[in-house]
């Protein structure tokens, strides 16, 4: 054996292990959540009573994990469960320690969207589907996948990283840039066409009238894309970005 790459393998079994020591390691009083986590920032929560006000510093992490599971984790970690409720569960570390008291919080922010922001959309798509002015085939199959799939955006998520309703906002304006404009347009000629009549500018006016079919034409068209696969896209970009549970380790 050469003696050179053994002593190389032994080294980064060796660092491997230091690493993962130190991921899983204690965070003040309680251990961290052995799922898949992303650390947040730390946070200071200053709380007033009677004796004067008291600091708390938390270290933040975030989990896809749902909040039972997370809470179930810590019931057999921690020496005591205080609270507990659908959104929330606190616990207490070790009696008589100076981290004993809201030693762990594992909720869940208030969410922010609802399903209609979520699929109203693609309710939209299948609309003028059925209405015979998209291009798609769409289902109630179809919807029902996807609300199977992205429901929990409505009901259990939130978005440390970003605002949703931002994020949704954009991808309702660039699925609906070409619609907008060809109405835009449609207006715009159809306000022209009643100044030059109320002008007595007829020739203007059956100039203006023929332009007008292209622009109702152009406005049917928009209307006929589908953007059933583009909205389904924003939902991916969101549900890359949410997360289930926070969990609260405090510190000091």
């Amino acid at each position: 054996m050469n003696t050179s790459i053994s002593k190389s393998v032994l080294a980064g079994i060796a660092v491997a292990i230091v690493l993962l020591g130190g991921q899983w390691a204690s965070a003040g009083p309680a251990p961290l959540y052995p799922g898949p986590a992303v650390e947040g920032e730390q946070r200071v929560v200053v709380l007033e009573g009677e004796g004067g006000n008291t600091t708390r510093i938390f270290r933040i992490f975030y989990t896809r994990d749902p909040l039972k599971k997370v809470a179930a984790y810590y019931e057999g970690k921690m020496p005591q469960k205080t609270a507990s409720s659908a959104t929330e569960a606190t616990f207490d570390g070790s009696p008589g320690t100076p981290l004993e008291y809201g030693a762990v919080k594992v909720w869940r922010p208030a969410a922010v969207l609802s399903e209609f922001d979520l699929f109203d959309p693609l309710k939209e798509e299948m609309g003028k589907e059925q209405a015979g002015m998209g291009n798609g085939h769409h289902t109630q199959h179809d919807l029902k996948a996807l609300q199977a799939r992205y429901g929990y955006l409505a009901d259990e998520a939130f978005f440390p990283g970003f605002s949703p309703r931002e994020r949704l906002k954009g991808c309702r304006k660039k699925t609906g840039s070409g619609i907008g404009k060809a109405k835009q347009d449609q207006a715009s000629l159809q306000a022209r066409i009643q100044e030059l009549a109320s002008q007595g500018r007829f020739g203007e006016m059956q100039q203006l009238l023929s332009q007008a079919q292209g622009v109702t034409s152009n406005t049917n068209q928009a209307m006929s894309v589908s953007h059933w696969d583009e909205w389904t896209g924003c939902l991916d970009e969101l549900d890359a970005g949410a997360f289930r549970t926070q969990i609260n380790i405090r510190i000091k």
